[in-house]
């Protein structure tokens, strides 16, 4: 999330703070500090205590007021990337381990932001609250009026996808009955690109997993396109210094269906054994090449999918994860 702690921390210019959990499904958080400022696109990792979930980052935005960029990860995140998004252990993601804590992990920091007098926040969803929906008009494009069907996501076991829907509808609701915080949203698609992480990330893996040859069962369920982390990291700063910015915002190169992605992927890198999808069980989703109508009018220029899925495999390959 983005927060503007200009007013709050002029007399402190040599350090920043940021939210930890401080006890695995706690669902609870504390402030920690005394960590020097890091440079525009670098990531300190924090020296906090606790282990669950990792440590967060944060960056700051050289802009001529004092703001901040923070960067906190979900137990939603963290439960997916333990399970290496396998269908079979869909059923794993209880409502203890996986709802609960992301539910009460966004309003947690909502409360905090409102706390410490932060007027704007902008909040990292996922296109996944986006679809499915039944009752969305086949012949239109989805857009940011678009919401997933949560007792459809539970049917068929998307518990991360209703993680992210439960917490995005949380905030808007906290953000409407409190006042004084304005909120808004960015919902990415398939997140890939150079990754500066560790180790690769969920949708990296999911790639990889792809890239090996694997059937990756129920994408089909909400996959509309993806994006290029670089994008992601722009809108975010965009949605931010922007004050026009309002609402939701879909963050996409494109609309696709999975058998496009599959078979430009596998178009690219003949050399991989990519499963070739025979039916295409998406004819719900229209497809087009401007997905992200509101960031485009905020000046976001999308990099084209194929360059970002070369890079992806460069930097993998780099890293000697394929």
């Amino acid at each position: 999330m983005l927060f503007d702690f200009s007013q709050r921390t002029r007399a402190r210019r040599s350090t920043w703070k940021l939210l930890t959990a401080p006890a695995r499904g706690s669902g609870c958080s504390r402030w920690t500090s005394s960590t020097p400022l890091p440079s525009l696109g670098r990531s300190t990792a924090s020296t906090a205590s606790s282990t669950w979930p990792p440590p967060s980052y944060c960056t700051r935005l050289k802009t001529p007021r004092r703001r901040f960029f923070l960067h906190t990860t979900t137990y939603a995140d963290h439960a997916i990337a333990r399970r290496r998004l396998t269908h079979a252990s869909a059923t794993a993601f209880t409502q203890g381990e996986l709802l609960r804590p992301a539910v009460s992990g966004a309003l947690n920091v909502l409360r905090a932001a409102k706390d410490c007098g932060v007027s704007r926040v902008v909040m990292v969803s996922s296109q996944t609250t986006n679809v499915p929906n039944p009752e969305w008009p086949a012949d239109k494009l989805i857009d940011d009026d678009c919401w997933a069907d949560v007792e459809l996501l539970k049917k068929n076991q998307h518990w991360y996808n209703v993680s992210k829907t439960l917490a995005e509808k949380a905030a808007w609701e906290f953000a409407a009955k409190e006042g004084g915080l304005q909120l808004v949203v960015l919902n990415p698609g398939l997140v890939l690109g150079p990754m500066l992480t560790p180790s690769p990330t969920a949708s990296l893996r999911l790639l990889m997993q792809i890239l090996g040859g694997q059937r990756i069962i129920g994408m089909d369920d909400f996959y509309v396109g993806c994006v290029d982390v670089r994008d992601v990291a722009l809108s975010l700063i965009v949605l931010y210094e922007d004050p026009s910015a309002q609402g939701r915002h879909l963050c996409l190169e494109s609309f696709e269906r999975l058998v496009d992605f599959h078979d430009r992927l596998a178009y690219l890198y003949p050399e991989f054994p990519i499963h070739r999808i025979q039916e295409d069980k998406q004819g719900w989703v229209v497809k087009s090449k401007v997905a992200s109508k509101k960031l485009i009018g905020l000046g976001v220029q999308f990099i084209p999918f194929d360059k970002t899925i070369r890079d992806t495999v460069d930097c993998l390959r780099r890293k000697q994860y394929i």
